[in-house]
């Protein structure tokens, strides 16, 4: 079902299709430093100087504290071919934030036994609604996140929605879900404004939900998926995988996402050690990519090629609009998957991706922010790779077929469609990320961090920055 349209290596030495087995065995004795860089004590949290490295086929991050001493963990992204390419895809961008996270509450409905939030343990009051809109007033980004604890619990969230819309903004909630087995709710935070909602989603197996959450809930879950289908609402599962208990689920998750049409992502991401939680087996983001390319059989160079065709067609979206924000994290990666009937393709079994990625990328290259729009047009109609796109998308009979289908299924789901996350097309993303914590964190990320969470006063920090020295006491 999948094809390899390209090959990626640290070295120019690796000229073969990239394999888990060459993941672990490339560089067993290589060793090169890559860049210096800041990043946290695991002890006492201070801003401290680090160096990345690569070594024995992982990237690593080592750093030296002058009261705590000398620290060396693996990097958040030890893939050294994954680490490389989101170097260079990254490398001259600054951007700010797309999203936005706003507390709403540390309430919650759910007593869960991983929580970063450590939910209910904070005697702090619900946010003023008028300074909540205040502070949203001020982001400069497009997308504002609906977070808690449980935000669902505010009696005034529909309101809040309202005021968001508003302002112009796209509204997403964060939502453990229990609240929305009431249809009628649903159809009022639609009917109200709100976007897409992000639905904590551990597993189909009600042991799992039991080790994780403390309570069964898979039936809860797949209730609220079917309520956001009836509505049209755009949904996104997270999966907060803890080893050894539902790191095993992810081919049934993923059967179950791109079954239902409404579910626009599915995001795998291990759990993060801050907050409440217990003992479980370590995973990383590279642990992870592991798992979801062995379970579903998707190469790692089309993860690589999604990443960058998203973040290219975005950019271009976003600069052709004058703004500033990104859409792609720098410490994740994503593929595309189009629904078919009951089958499933991907886009580099459609067109040629690398070229159609380095096309675009030569289009965003060519557009200047300070120019109008007119003069951007212009420019990219002078240059030649508009027109090899132009051909390769026009005269491509495989996406006409599915330019067909997108529009037939837009037609036959007018109330699904809405300019967030491309509704018109039956498209399913697989997304594998991973929040640094105190030991991982590395500071160069964050000039494309496209997630930051409001920390009071009209400021933000990047949300995993926020959550690590909220979680220490230090905020």
């Amino acid at each position: 079902m999948f094809k390899a349209n390209s090959n990626y290596a640290s070295t120019p030495e690796l000229k073969k299709k990239v394999t888990v087995k060459d993941i672990k065995t490339v560089h067993t004795s290589f060793k090169k430093s890559i860049k210096k860089t800041k990043c946290l004590c695991s002890s006492c949290l201070e801003i401290i100087d680090g160096e990345v490295f690569e070594e024995n086929g992982e990237i690593w991050l080592y750093k030296q504290c002058g009261k705590d001493g000398e620290q060396r963990v693996r990097h958040l992204i030890s893939n050294p071919i994954v680490y490389y390419a989101l170097q260079e895809l990254h490398k001259d961008r600054v951007a700010l934030n797309e999203g936005l996270i706003f507390k709403t509450t540390y309430r919650c409905n759910q007593q869960c036994l991983y929580c970063f939030m450590s939910a209910n343990e904070h005697d702090i009051p619900d946010v003023d609604k008028k300074k909540l809109i205040g502070q949203i007033k001020q982001f400069k980004g497009d997308v504002v996140y609906l977070s808690g604890g449980e935000p669902t619990l505010r009696d005034d969230l529909c309101d809040i929605i309202a005021e968001i819309k508003n302002l112009s903004f796209r509204s997403v909630l964060f939502t453990n879900g229990k609240k929305l087995t009431d249809r009628t709710y649903v159809r009022k935070l639609k009917k109200t404004g709100l976007d897409a909602v992000i639905l904590q989603f551990d597993s189909l197996d009600d042991e799992d939900c039991l080790k994780i959450c403390g309570e069964k809930l898979a039936a809860l879950k797949m209730a609220v998926v079917e309520n956001l289908k009836k509505e049209g609402m755009c949904t996104l599962l997270y999966v907060n995988v803890v080893g050894g208990i539902n790191d095993t689920r992810v081919k049934a998750l993923f059967d179950y996402a791109i079954s239902h049409d409404n579910i626009r992502l599915l995001f795998f991401n291990p759990l993060w050690p801050i907050g409440r939680r217990g003992e479980s087996k370590k995973l990383n983001f590279s642990d992870m990519l592991d798992c979801v390319v062995k379970k579903l059989g998707i190469p790692y160079d089309y993860f690589i090629e999604s990443t960058r065709f998203s973040t290219y067609v975005f950019e271009i979206l976003r600069k052709l609009r004058f703004r500033e924000g990104i859409k792609e994290p720098p410490c994740s990666v994503s593929c595309y998957l189009l629904r078919d009937g009951k089958k499933y393709v991907s886009l580099d079994s459609i067109i040629n991706l690398p070229k159609v990625n380095h096309c675009l990328q030569s289009l965003e290259a060519h557009i200047d922010r300070e120019k109008n729009r007119c003069v951007n047009i212009g420019r990219l109609l002078l240059i030649k790779e508009f027109y090899v796109l132009l051909c390769a998308t026009l005269f491509n009979v495989k996406v006409f077929k599915y330019a067909c289908k997108a529009l037939v299924y837009f037609l036959s789901n007018p109330t699904r469609f809405t300019n967030l996350y491309f509704m018109f097309i039956n498209v399913l993303s697989v997304m594998v990320g991973q929040y640094p914590d105190k030991h991982t964190i590395e500071f160069s990320l964050f000039k494309t961090c496209n997630m930051h969470t409001e920390s009071g006063n009209g400021k933000s920090l990047p949300t995993c920055l926020r959550e690590i020295y909220a979680d220490a006491g230090k905020l």
